[in-house]
Order: structure tokens, then sequence, then C-alpha cells
């Protein structure tokens, strides 16, 4: 059973974001994400911690701890190819495979076979279906000339599943217009009251990244869902996720502290 699997339903309205929301992402532009992640090495000795590293360099995945952390695999961002002739000049344009920008399931993680990960791309109806207002953001998506859209998805063995969603736009502009669109949604299965989501300032991945990002209430069953709308240069990020009770909202942290740095 996915985070993400529910009936369609009526084509309603979301709930608009709350102002607050809305003035944060106004300061995209101010907020530098910096040191990566280092509060998760000073929790625990001897766990390597994700840094800053030169361009395009081998970027370390984080150790598993007591605080739940996971384990990556070591990741690594892709050669940074010439842009082709005629190409318009936009800094945040990415002329390669966006699929290689996809995080890679932790150790041990199960992979769910319904999700393409980095062997093919996701069906547009399959993102738009995470969506109670269905219609509205398969509109937004056609209007605004989406590409592809990259995912992948896996379930740890504490029970906690997370989905990754990278949607790919012609140009920087049009993703943050489209990011703006989409922060006005929230994906049905993170249901109930919902609260602001930030990263603690010290995981802040090294990267300027426009974020907005929303936990609910556990539901009866005690399982908690998270998700994090992210956009860096031509690239709009989802990572939604849900977990059973006791585990914490340290792996979910991780995750999008390492997506974020992904996408610098």
């Amino acid at each position: 059973m996915t985070a993400v699997q529910a009936a369609p339903a009526a084509d309603t309205p979301d709930t608009p974001a709350a102002p607050g929301a809305r003035d944060r992402r106004k300061l995209r532009n101010a907020l530098r994400w910096t040191a990566a992640v280092a509060v998760f090495a000073a929790v625990a000795g001897g766990v390597t911690a994700l840094t800053t590293l030169p361009d395009r360099e081998k970027l370390p995945g984080l150790g598993t701890s007591p605080d739940g952390r996971h384990l990556y695999p070591a990741l690594a961002l892709p050669p940074i190819p010439d842009s082709p002739p005629g190409a318009p000049e936009d800094p945040g344009r990415r002329d390669y495979d966006i699929r290689a920008l996809l995080l890679p399931k932790p150790q041990g993680a199960v992979p769910d076979p319904a999700f393409p990960g980095r062997g093919g791309w996701l069906p547009t109806e399959k993102f738009t279906a995470l969506y109670q207002a269905r219609t509205t953001v398969t509109a937004q998506l056609r209007d605004h000339g989406l590409r592809h859209i990259a995912a992948s998805a896996w379930t740890t063995s504490d029970g906690m599943r997370t989905e990754v969603y990278l949607l790919h736009f012609d140009n920087s502009g049009i993703a943050e217009a489209l990011f703006d669109e989409l922060s006005s949604s929230r994906p049905q299965a993170v249901d109930g009251t919902l609260t602001d989501y930030e990263l603690p300032p010290e995981t802040d991945p090294a990267a300027d990244l426009a974020f907005e990002g929303r936990m609910a209430a556990p539901d009866a069953a005690g399982r908690a869902s998270r998700y994090v709308l992210m956009q860096n240069g031509d690239v709009v990020a989802l990572v939604l996720s849900s977990a059973p009770a006791g585990v914490t909202r340290v792996p979910f942290d991780q995750a999008v502290a390492l997506q974020g740095q992904l996408l610098r």
C-alpha cells in the first residue's frame, strides 16, 4: 500500500498556502542553504557527513545511526555537458538526463516496481493522481510545457515509505512559475491538519532552492505523512513520505537534504 494510492476524488480546489508560506517563497532568492547535514555528524561520532564539495564531485551519503538515519550510497552529480547550439542563455537549464539527479534508495530499502527510477519516465497522469485537484494540476503541467517526470519510491525496514518526483521544464522561469502554482495544492495522501515543515538550519543543502513543506498529524493508526516541494533551475522536485509511529522525522530530513544537494 503506497503513501499516494488513493481513489480519484472530485476535482475541488485545495486549501491555499498560508500567508507565511507565500512570504517564504518570496524570499527564495535570499534563502542560501548552507552547511549541509553537518548536524547528523554531530549527533553520532564517526558518521560521514554530507558536506559541500567542489563542483560535480562525489557526495558521500549519510550513514545510519541510532537516530534513525538511513545508509545511502555515495551520491554523484552528473557532468555538465556543453549547451546545444542555439540553446537559450539560462544558468539553471539542464541539458542532460535529470534521472541522474534522482536520490537513490538507501541500503536495504525495497523499491516500488511501479516507479521507473532511472530506467524510464513516469506517466503524467500518475503524478497528477497524487492531487485532489487533478484536473487543475494536469492543466498547469500542460500549460507550462512539462518535458518529463522522473520518479522513484522505496520502503525501508522501519516501515517508512519515500517517493521522489522530479519534474523537468524548459527553463528556470517556467519551473519557478509551476512551483508557485503547485505550492497552493497538496498531495491528497497528506491530509488533515497541516503544519509547516522546515529543515533544521544546520541541515540545509548547499544550493539556492525554493522550498515549501507540510506535515500532517499522525492518523488513527499513528502513521505520519510529510511532503516537501523544491525548485532549483528548470526542475521542480516533490519528496513525499509516510512513516509509522515510532519513526522520527530525522530520516525524512535526511532524504530532503540529500535530494536538495543533488539539485544544486
